[in-house]
């Protein structure tokens, strides 16, 4: 029994220096980091977020808690270059901002690293900014334009296309009626833009501000475009049908009370196909010779050219130049027409007459006689020619001599002047 208490008692007391070594090493093994002090981090920059610029980057981020952050410093270029930045905390939540200026063109990787009084840091926080420069710059284009053309009072209409959401509004730039140049902005929404006071066949220029990113501080201008516009006066401009009416007056031929025969077929667009398809137009049987009709134009136009579809002229080939199509007529037209459809107040503007090219008799086409047709019969106007409102056909002969008439389509083109560019 005495044995087995001095054996316990060694065996303690030898366990003793055992922990006691180990609690010296263990010690030894962390005073290494102690030396000097317990280390202290201060607030760190908190959702640091960069946005792009012009040769710049504009770096922002939260203070939360830390009153005792003095400043900051950041660092890019693996941090051969830094920006000392110093600020007062406050009570609340502090958004910073910095702007990192003097950038090459690309892309920068950033750090933020805050500081006390005490010289104490907080850990790094790091991100990524670009800065756009001047090889961005060179890129950029003006907005697309769809087109340019003459208004009322030849007002100068710009038409532009849809465009991305990076470009922001576009400047013109123009010579107006005081011979000043005058300069006006449009944004992204805006597709149409009207210069009532432009001086006529001066050049115009127009760029356009893009913003390179959702991020970025700073816009750029495009590259300047210029449009050299000049007037030129043509024959080549066609009468809006969509304008047109019947202008009835006492004395008119009646219309055939056929199935889809309506006075507006004579413009509707359609050449293939029967009256209810507005195909063609045809006046009533018993309408006798001559007889006479009138369209309101709408406006008064100096007309340059009709073209005359024939009834069949894509389709029905049997009735070209037969039957109760045009053959001869006569074109009237008028500002003022006298209200009792007399023939008082209107000018004659040409006598019309449909040649068929083969000279063959009615009945028998060649292929030149049905492309003809197809083409549409063509009739000219000299650049005299006075300004009418309303239109009158007056009917001479058919090809058939009947006593009735139809035909397919009547467009009409002016004389005036037209946007060159």
């Amino acid at each position: 029994m005495k044995y087995f208490k001095t054996l316990f008692i060694s065996y303690f007391f030898g366990g003793l220096l055992v922990a006691l070594n180990s609690c010296q090493k263990q010690d030894h093994a962390y005073r290494q980091f102690l030396e000097g002090g317990e280390k202290i981090y201060v607030g760190k920059a908190d959702s640091l977020q960069a946005f792009s610029g012009k040769n710049r980057v504009k770096l922002q981020w939260l203070l939360l808690a830390d009153p005792t952050i003095k400043g900051a410093v950041v660092y890019w270029g693996n941090r051969r270059d830094s920006l000392r930045v110093e600020f007062q905390k406050t009570d609340d939540i502090d958004t910073i901002s910095v702007v990192v200026p003097d950038l090459e063109e690309g892309g920068h990787d950033f750090e933020v690293v805050t500081f006390d009084d005490s010289g104490n840091r907080s850990i790094v926080r790091s991100t990524y900014g670009y800065a756009y420069g001047s090889k961005y710059a060179a890129s950029l284009l003006p907005r697309s334009l769809a087109g340019v053309e003459l208004g009322e009072n030849n007002a100068l209409v710009f038409n532009w296309r849809p465009t991305s959401a990076q470009l922001l509004k576009t400047r013109v730039s123009y010579t107006n009626k005081e011979n000043e140049i005058h300069v006006v902005e449009i944004d992204s929404s805006q597709h149409e833009l009207v210069l009532t006071d432009w001086k006529e066949e001066t050049p115009v220029q127009y760029a356009s501000w893009h913003k390179p990113d959702s991020t970025a501080i700073d816009t750029f201008l495009s590259v300047d475009r210029e449009l050299d516009l000049r007037l030129e006066f043509n024959a080549d401009n066609e009468v809006d049908p969509a304008l047109f009416s019947r202008y009835g007056l006492p004395g008119d031929a009646p219309d055939w009370d056929g199935s889809g025969n309506d006075f507006t077929n004579l413009w509707s667009g359609v050449l293939a196909g029967g009256a209810p398809a507005r195909a063609w137009y045809r006046t009533a049987n018993g309408s006798g010779i001559p007889h006479h009709f009138q369209i309101d134009l709408g406006r008064a136009v100096a007309i340059s050219k009709i073209r005359l579809w024939q009834r069949g002229s894509m389709t029905e080939h049997q009735l070209l130049y037969a039957n109760g199509n045009l053959e001869q007529f006569e074109i009237w037209g008028s500002v003022d027409p006298a209200p009792d459809g007399s023939y008082t107040g209107w000018i004659k503007l040409q006598d019309g007459e449909i040649v068929k090219p083969s000279g063959k008799p009615v009945g028998e086409n060649d292929d030149i006689d049905v492309q003809a047709a197809e083409a549409g019969h063509l009739f000219e106007f000299g650049e005299d020619s006075p300004s009418v409102r309303y239109l009158r056909i007056k009917v001479l002969k058919t090809w058939a001599n009947t006593d009735y008439m139809f035909t397919s389509e009547v467009r009409l083109w002016e004389w005036g002047t037209t946007l060159v560019y």
